[in-house]
Protein backbone atom coordinates (compact mmCIF):
# COMPACT_ATOMS: atom_id res chain seq x y z
CA UNK A 1 0.00 0.00 0.00
CA UNK A 2 2.78 2.34 0.82
CA UNK A 3 4.23 2.02 -2.39
CA UNK A 4 1.21 2.48 -4.51
CA UNK A 5 0.69 5.83 -2.48
CA UNK A 6 4.37 6.88 -3.26
CA UNK A 7 3.52 6.15 -7.02
CA UNK A 8 0.39 8.16 -6.76
CA UNK A 9 2.48 11.14 -4.55
CA UNK A 10 5.19 11.12 -7.29
CA UNK A 11 2.52 11.24 -10.20
CA UNK A 12 0.74 14.08 -8.71
CA UNK A 13 3.92 16.07 -8.18
CA UNK A 14 5.07 16.25 -12.09
CA UNK A 15 1.05 16.21 -13.23
CA UNK A 16 -0.25 19.29 -10.36
CA UNK A 17 2.72 20.48 -8.43
CA UNK A 18 3.08 21.50 -4.97
CA UNK A 19 0.58 22.52 -2.36
CA UNK A 20 -0.06 22.20 1.66
CA UNK A 21 0.57 18.83 3.08
CA UNK A 22 -0.25 16.95 6.30
CA UNK A 23 2.37 14.85 8.22
CA UNK A 24 0.81 12.23 10.10
CA UNK A 25 2.04 8.55 11.04
CA UNK A 26 1.22 6.74 7.90
CA UNK A 27 3.74 9.10 6.17
CA UNK A 28 7.14 7.26 7.67
CA UNK A 29 8.69 4.26 6.53
CA UNK A 30 8.43 1.25 8.69
CA UNK A 31 12.69 0.97 9.04
CA UNK A 32 14.08 4.10 10.18
CA UNK A 33 17.84 3.58 10.66
CA UNK A 34 20.63 4.72 8.56
CA UNK A 35 22.70 7.39 8.44
CA UNK A 36 21.70 11.06 7.90
CA UNK A 37 24.01 13.46 5.11
CA UNK A 38 23.52 17.04 6.27
CA UNK A 39 25.59 20.37 5.24
CA UNK A 40 25.52 23.83 6.76
CA UNK A 41 25.37 27.10 5.49
CA UNK A 42 28.33 29.62 5.54
CA UNK A 43 27.49 32.35 8.13
CA UNK A 44 28.15 34.62 5.73
CA UNK A 45 26.33 33.10 3.03
CA UNK A 46 23.23 35.20 1.78
CA UNK A 47 19.91 34.11 2.75
CA UNK A 48 16.38 34.69 1.31
CA UNK A 49 13.65 35.53 3.50
CA UNK A 50 12.19 32.81 5.32
CA UNK A 51 9.07 34.84 6.69
CA UNK A 52 6.43 32.72 7.39
CA UNK A 53 4.05 32.42 4.76
CA UNK A 54 1.28 30.20 3.13
CA UNK A 55 2.00 28.94 -0.32
CA UNK A 56 5.87 30.42 0.04
CA UNK A 57 8.34 29.73 -1.88
CA UNK A 58 12.30 29.16 -0.54
CA UNK A 59 15.04 28.81 -2.45
CA UNK A 60 18.39 28.11 -0.16
CA UNK A 61 20.06 25.98 -3.19
CA UNK A 62 23.07 28.97 -4.30
CA UNK A 63 23.50 29.71 -0.81
CA UNK A 64 28.09 28.75 -0.04
CA UNK A 65 28.16 25.67 2.00
CA UNK A 66 30.49 26.16 4.84
CA UNK A 67 31.94 23.21 5.41
CA UNK A 68 32.22 19.15 4.77
CA UNK A 69 29.41 17.01 5.51
CA UNK A 70 28.13 16.55 8.40
CA UNK A 71 26.78 13.02 9.44
CA UNK A 72 23.87 11.69 11.90
CA UNK A 73 23.48 8.75 13.19
CA UNK A 74 20.00 6.94 13.49
CA UNK A 75 20.78 4.03 14.81
CA UNK A 76 18.27 0.94 16.32
CA UNK A 77 17.43 0.99 20.25
CA UNK A 78 15.69 -1.39 22.02
CA UNK A 79 11.76 -0.39 22.97
CA UNK A 80 11.97 2.50 20.68
CA UNK A 81 12.00 2.72 17.28
CA UNK A 82 15.45 4.69 16.49
CA UNK A 83 18.01 6.55 18.57
CA UNK A 84 18.98 9.57 16.96
CA UNK A 85 22.77 10.57 17.26
CA UNK A 86 24.01 14.06 18.84
CA UNK A 87 26.35 15.85 21.42
CA UNK A 88 25.90 16.75 24.91
CA UNK A 89 27.00 19.29 26.94
CA UNK A 90 28.28 19.87 30.70
CA UNK A 91 29.69 23.53 30.72
CA UNK A 92 32.19 23.14 27.92
CA UNK A 93 32.94 19.75 28.21
CA UNK A 94 31.16 17.40 25.75
CA UNK A 95 29.82 13.84 25.25
CA UNK A 96 28.60 11.81 22.44
CA UNK A 97 24.79 10.91 22.97
CA UNK A 98 21.74 8.59 21.21
CA UNK A 99 18.30 9.82 22.02
CA UNK A 100 15.61 7.28 21.81
CA UNK A 101 12.61 8.15 19.66
CA UNK A 102 9.11 6.19 18.44
CA UNK A 103 6.46 7.45 15.89
CA UNK A 104 3.23 6.51 16.82
CA UNK A 105 -0.21 7.42 15.74
CA UNK A 106 0.23 10.63 17.54
CA UNK A 107 3.14 12.13 17.01
CA UNK A 108 7.14 11.62 16.74
CA UNK A 109 8.23 11.28 20.76
CA UNK A 110 11.64 11.46 22.45
CA UNK A 111 11.78 9.69 25.32
CA UNK A 112 15.23 9.16 26.82
CA UNK A 113 18.62 10.15 26.33
CA UNK A 114 22.21 7.74 26.39
CA UNK A 115 25.20 9.38 27.10
CA UNK A 116 28.71 7.72 26.48
CA UNK A 117 31.74 7.71 28.76
CA UNK A 118 33.87 11.12 28.90
CA UNK A 119 36.20 12.37 30.81
CA UNK A 120 38.47 15.44 30.94
CA UNK A 121 41.54 16.94 32.76
CA UNK A 122 41.07 19.52 34.97
CA UNK A 123 44.36 20.60 35.02
CA UNK A 124 44.91 23.85 33.04
CA UNK A 125 41.61 24.73 35.60
CA UNK A 126 43.13 23.81 39.01
CA UNK A 127 46.75 23.27 37.76
CA UNK A 128 46.57 19.86 40.01
CA UNK A 129 47.76 17.40 37.13
CA UNK A 130 44.95 14.62 38.72
CA UNK A 131 42.37 16.54 38.72
CA UNK A 132 39.40 15.58 36.24
CA UNK A 133 35.67 15.59 35.21
CA UNK A 134 34.36 12.20 34.58
CA UNK A 135 30.77 11.42 32.92
CA UNK A 136 29.45 8.09 33.64
CA UNK A 137 27.54 5.94 30.66
CA UNK A 138 24.49 6.16 31.15
CA UNK A 139 20.44 6.30 30.28
CA UNK A 140 18.75 9.09 31.38
CA UNK A 141 14.32 9.20 31.16
CA UNK A 142 12.39 12.31 30.80
CA UNK A 143 9.79 13.06 33.01
CA UNK A 144 7.49 13.40 30.00
CA UNK A 145 8.57 12.90 26.78
CA UNK A 146 9.59 15.49 24.21
CA UNK A 147 6.94 15.93 21.31
CA UNK A 148 8.83 16.33 17.91
CA UNK A 149 5.87 16.84 15.50
CA UNK A 150 2.40 15.69 16.57
CA UNK A 151 0.00 14.37 13.89
CA UNK A 152 -1.52 15.21 11.96
CA UNK A 153 0.40 18.08 11.68
CA UNK A 154 -0.62 21.16 9.17
CA UNK A 155 -0.71 24.68 8.36
CA UNK A 156 -1.66 26.09 11.86
CA UNK A 157 -0.83 22.98 14.13
CA UNK A 158 0.66 23.77 17.62
CA UNK A 159 2.05 21.36 20.07
CA UNK A 160 3.90 21.87 23.63
CA UNK A 161 6.23 19.57 25.59
CA UNK A 162 7.30 20.02 29.41
CA UNK A 163 9.69 17.75 30.98
CA UNK A 164 12.78 17.59 33.09
CA UNK A 165 15.99 15.11 32.58
CA UNK A 166 18.75 14.29 34.61
CA UNK A 167 22.91 14.00 33.49
CA UNK A 168 25.63 12.59 35.97
CA UNK A 169 28.95 13.50 36.17
CA UNK A 170 31.72 13.32 38.41
CA UNK A 171 33.97 15.87 40.19
CA UNK A 172 37.68 14.89 41.23
CA UNK A 173 39.50 17.84 42.95
CA UNK A 174 42.50 17.64 45.21
CA UNK A 175 41.98 21.21 46.64
CA UNK A 176 38.45 20.50 47.79
CA UNK A 177 39.17 16.67 48.61
CA UNK A 178 36.97 15.56 46.04
CA UNK A 179 36.93 12.28 44.31
CA UNK A 180 34.77 11.26 42.04
CA UNK A 181 31.98 13.42 43.92
CA UNK A 182 29.27 12.54 41.80
CA UNK A 183 26.79 15.91 40.71
CA UNK A 184 23.52 15.77 38.99
CA UNK A 185 22.83 18.18 36.45
CA UNK A 186 18.86 18.65 35.84
CA UNK A 187 17.34 20.74 32.90
CA UNK A 188 14.12 21.60 32.86
CA UNK A 189 12.93 22.26 29.24
CA UNK A 190 9.44 24.06 27.97
CA UNK A 191 9.22 23.55 24.48
CA UNK A 192 6.95 25.17 21.94
CA UNK A 193 6.22 24.57 18.14
CA UNK A 194 4.28 25.95 15.79
CA UNK A 195 2.91 25.42 11.79
CA UNK A 196 3.52 28.69 11.14
CA UNK A 197 3.54 28.04 6.88
CA UNK A 198 3.44 26.01 4.49
CA UNK A 199 5.28 25.79 1.10
CA UNK A 200 7.81 24.49 -1.28
CA UNK A 201 11.82 24.67 -0.75
CA UNK A 202 14.81 24.07 -2.71
CA UNK A 203 17.94 22.84 -1.43
CA UNK A 204 21.66 21.53 -2.85
CA UNK A 205 21.32 17.72 -3.54
CA UNK A 206 23.46 15.11 -3.12
CA UNK A 207 25.59 16.20 -6.04
CA UNK A 208 25.74 19.73 -5.41
CA UNK A 209 23.20 20.92 -7.94
CA UNK A 210 19.83 22.63 -6.93
CA UNK A 211 17.04 19.93 -5.96
CA UNK A 212 13.24 19.83 -6.77
CA UNK A 213 10.86 21.93 -5.01
CA UNK A 214 9.85 19.68 -2.37
CA UNK A 215 6.54 20.25 -0.71
CA UNK A 216 7.34 21.25 3.52
CA UNK A 217 5.45 22.46 6.28
CA UNK A 218 7.14 25.37 8.09
CA UNK A 219 7.46 25.25 12.10
CA UNK A 220 8.44 27.72 14.31
CA UNK A 221 10.23 26.23 17.38
CA UNK A 222 10.71 28.21 20.99
CA UNK A 223 12.85 26.21 23.77
CA UNK A 224 13.15 27.23 26.95
CA UNK A 225 15.41 25.57 29.40
CA UNK A 226 16.95 26.13 33.50
CA UNK A 227 19.76 24.44 34.61
CA UNK A 228 19.91 23.02 38.22
CA UNK A 229 23.05 21.18 39.76
CA UNK A 230 23.20 19.26 43.16
CA UNK A 231 25.00 16.74 45.03
CA UNK A 232 22.64 14.48 46.28
CA UNK A 233 19.58 16.05 47.37
CA UNK A 234 21.65 18.98 48.31
CA UNK A 235 21.92 22.02 46.19
CA UNK A 236 25.60 22.29 44.41
CA UNK A 237 28.26 24.37 46.08
CA UNK A 238 28.59 27.78 44.26
CA UNK A 239 32.78 27.28 44.25
CA UNK A 240 32.26 23.95 42.19
CA UNK A 241 30.10 25.40 39.92
CA UNK A 242 32.51 28.08 39.43
CA UNK A 243 35.63 26.37 38.68
CA UNK A 244 33.48 24.73 35.92
CA UNK A 245 31.72 27.87 34.62
CA UNK A 246 28.48 26.61 35.65
CA UNK A 247 25.70 28.62 36.99
CA UNK A 248 23.07 27.67 39.51
CA UNK A 249 19.47 28.15 37.66
CA UNK A 250 20.75 28.93 34.36
CA UNK A 251 18.39 30.22 32.03
CA UNK A 252 18.50 29.90 28.17
CA UNK A 253 16.15 30.27 25.05
CA UNK A 254 17.19 29.02 21.53
CA UNK A 255 14.74 29.95 18.80
CA UNK A 256 14.59 28.22 15.52
CA UNK A 257 12.83 26.67 12.49
CA UNK A 258 12.48 23.38 10.95
CA UNK A 259 10.75 22.75 7.44
CA UNK A 260 9.52 19.33 7.56
CA UNK A 261 8.59 16.94 4.42
CA UNK A 262 7.02 13.78 4.51
CA UNK A 263 8.22 10.62 5.03
CA UNK A 264 11.46 12.27 6.75
CA UNK A 265 12.56 12.71 10.77
CA UNK A 266 15.23 14.73 9.97
CA UNK A 267 13.43 18.45 8.70
CA UNK A 268 15.06 19.52 5.68
CA UNK A 269 16.21 22.77 6.58
CA UNK A 270 17.03 23.34 10.36
CA UNK A 271 17.59 27.08 11.44
CA UNK A 272 18.74 28.85 14.30
CA UNK A 273 17.99 32.57 15.42
CA UNK A 274 19.27 35.25 17.57
CA UNK A 275 16.38 36.87 18.39
CA UNK A 276 12.93 36.27 18.99
CA UNK A 277 11.60 37.41 15.98
CA UNK A 278 12.96 34.83 14.09
CA UNK A 279 14.98 37.39 11.80
CA UNK A 280 18.58 37.24 12.01
CA UNK A 281 19.77 33.87 11.65
CA UNK A 282 22.88 32.06 13.52
CA UNK A 283 23.44 28.15 12.41
CA UNK A 284 21.34 26.54 8.88
CA UNK A 285 21.44 22.77 8.28
CA UNK A 286 19.85 21.64 5.62
CA UNK A 287 19.30 17.99 5.10
CA UNK A 288 20.53 16.66 1.25
CA UNK A 289 19.66 13.13 0.69
CA UNK A 290 16.66 11.48 -0.73
CA UNK A 291 15.36 14.54 -2.84
CA UNK A 292 16.38 12.78 -6.20
CA UNK A 293 13.59 10.60 -6.44
CA UNK A 294 11.44 13.34 -7.59
CA UNK A 295 13.64 14.77 -10.86
CA UNK A 296 17.58 14.75 -10.53
CA UNK A 297 20.72 15.60 -12.10
CA UNK A 298 23.31 13.05 -13.14
CA UNK A 299 27.02 12.88 -11.96
CA UNK A 300 27.85 15.61 -14.59
CA UNK A 301 24.40 17.62 -13.78
CA UNK A 302 23.64 17.48 -17.66
CA UNK A 303 21.23 14.89 -17.83
CA UNK A 304 17.87 14.05 -15.55
CA UNK A 305 16.84 10.77 -14.08
CA UNK A 306 14.46 9.35 -11.65
CA UNK A 307 13.99 6.41 -8.95
CA UNK A 308 10.73 5.73 -7.18
CA UNK A 309 9.27 4.74 -5.01
CA UNK A 310 10.77 5.64 -2.04
CA UNK A 311 10.35 3.64 0.11
CA UNK A 312 9.97 0.75 -1.58
CA UNK A 313 8.61 -2.84 -1.53
CA UNK A 314 8.95 -5.28 -3.94
CA UNK A 315 10.12 -2.94 -7.02
CA UNK A 316 11.99 0.04 -8.33
CA UNK A 317 11.23 2.04 -11.21
CA UNK A 318 13.80 4.02 -12.98
CA UNK A 319 13.23 7.09 -15.21
CA UNK A 320 16.06 7.10 -17.96
CA UNK A 321 16.83 10.27 -20.23
CA UNK A 322 18.13 8.15 -22.79
CA UNK A 323 17.08 5.02 -24.67
CA UNK A 324 20.10 3.22 -24.38
CA UNK A 325 20.98 0.17 -22.61
CA UNK A 326 21.78 0.92 -18.41
CA UNK A 327 23.53 -1.18 -15.45
CA UNK A 328 22.26 -1.09 -12.00
CA UNK A 329 24.24 -1.77 -8.81
CA UNK A 330 22.21 -1.88 -5.02
CA UNK A 331 24.60 -1.67 -2.06
CA UNK A 332 23.88 -1.84 1.44
CA UNK A 333 24.85 0.79 4.10
CA UNK A 334 28.27 -0.69 4.87
CA UNK A 335 28.75 -0.64 0.60
CA UNK A 336 28.64 -4.17 -0.04
CA UNK A 337 26.57 -4.79 -3.37
CA UNK A 338 23.78 -6.91 -3.01
CA UNK A 339 21.74 -6.67 -6.18
CA UNK A 340 23.13 -5.84 -9.42
CA UNK A 341 21.57 -6.10 -13.08
CA UNK A 342 20.24 -4.65 -16.55
CA UNK A 343 17.93 -2.58 -18.22
CA UNK A 344 16.78 -1.37 -21.23
CA UNK A 345 15.95 2.24 -21.22
CA UNK A 346 14.76 2.60 -24.74
CA UNK A 347 10.94 2.93 -23.20
CA UNK A 348 12.17 5.78 -20.73
CA UNK A 349 10.80 3.73 -18.03
CA UNK A 350 12.05 0.12 -16.63
CA UNK A 351 10.94 -1.83 -13.26
CA UNK A 352 13.19 -3.74 -11.66
CA UNK A 353 12.30 -6.51 -9.12
CA UNK A 354 13.59 -6.56 -5.93
CA UNK A 355 15.32 -9.91 -4.67
CA UNK A 356 13.47 -11.35 -1.63
CA UNK A 357 16.29 -11.56 0.80
CA UNK A 358 16.71 -7.75 0.83
CA UNK A 359 15.95 -6.79 4.67
CA UNK A 360 14.16 -3.55 5.28
CA UNK A 361 16.59 -0.55 5.29
CA UNK A 362 18.42 1.77 3.54
CA UNK A 363 20.61 1.13 0.72
CA UNK A 364 22.42 2.61 -1.91
CA UNK A 365 21.56 2.98 -5.63
CA UNK A 366 23.64 3.63 -8.23
CA UNK A 367 23.18 3.97 -12.86
CA UNK A 368 25.94 3.88 -14.96
CA UNK A 369 25.80 3.42 -18.80
CA UNK A 370 28.32 1.78 -20.29
CA UNK A 371 30.24 1.45 -17.50
CA UNK A 372 30.91 5.11 -16.46
CA UNK A 373 28.49 6.15 -13.11
CA UNK A 374 25.32 8.29 -14.29
CA UNK A 375 23.19 8.45 -11.42
CA UNK A 376 23.10 7.66 -7.36
CA UNK A 377 20.96 8.29 -5.18
CA UNK A 378 19.74 6.28 -1.51
CA UNK A 379 16.17 4.19 -1.21
CA UNK A 380 14.62 3.09 1.94
CA UNK A 381 12.93 -0.70 1.22
CA UNK A 382 10.44 -1.21 3.68
CA UNK A 383 8.79 -4.76 4.55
Amino acid sequence: MRSLSAIIILCCTFLTGYGQITLTATDYPGVLVGTDSLRQLSYTAPLPSLTPATGGSWDISAATDSSAALLSYRVAVPTYHFGDSGVGRISTFTFSQFRSNSVTSTGIFEYSMKANYAAYSLSSLTAAPFDSIFIPAQTSLYSTHLVKIAFPSTSGSAWQSVFSSDIVFELSISAFSLSHQQFTQRRFTVRKDTVVGWGTMRVKNSTGAPSPYVNVLQTQITTYTTDSFYTGSAVAPGAYLTLLGLTQGKKDTVYSQSYYRAGEITPLVSVQYKDAGFSTPSKVVYHHQRLEPVATENLSGSVRFAVYPNPANNTLHFVVPRSVPYQYTISDISGREVMSGRFDGSKGDATVSLLGFLLSGLYHVMVSENGVPEFTTQVVINR
